[in-house]
């Protein structure tokens, strides 16, 4: 193996995947992590910007199910649930305000993520 090669091979296995997990210091809970914010009637562009911002931080799988919930015996659970309340936080933080209290509270970022898909979403060209 030529030392080019062996350079290579080192860089590859160096390479860490960044966790969903992870959180980095501008990651906090009072941050507008997207815009527009969500007024109803705009919940395609809402939604939109949310998912770009929550993609680019490896938050998305959260809301879309491909990151589950860890067993209650896990080592991941503490972080999961720290992710959560981060999560829920942050797409509160992009409702409007006097939209935002007139949604009940959810503990899951999934759970909310749905919830106001069911209510402002249009589906078959009916705003529901």
């Amino acid at each position: 193996m030529s030392r080019t090669d062996t350079a290579a091979v080192a860089a590859t296995e160096v390479r860490r995947t960044i966790s969903p997990y992870d959180l980095t210091s501008a990651d906090n809970p009072g941050a507008v992590i997207s815009h527009p914010l969500l007024k109803g009637s705009n919940y395609d562009e809402w939604a939109c910007g949310l998912r770009t911002a929550l993609t680019s931080r490896k938050k998305f799988g959260f809301l879309d199910g491909s990151i589950k919930r860890p067993s209650d015996d896990s080592p991941d659970l503490d972080d999961w649930k720290t992710s959560q309340a981060l999560l829920v936080s942050w797409i509160e933080m992009t409702i409007e305000p006097t939209l935002r209290s007139t949604i009940s509270h959810r503990d899951v970022a999934q759970d909310l993520w749905e919830h106001l898909k069911r209510g402002f979403s249009v589906m078959n060209g009916s705003r529901l």
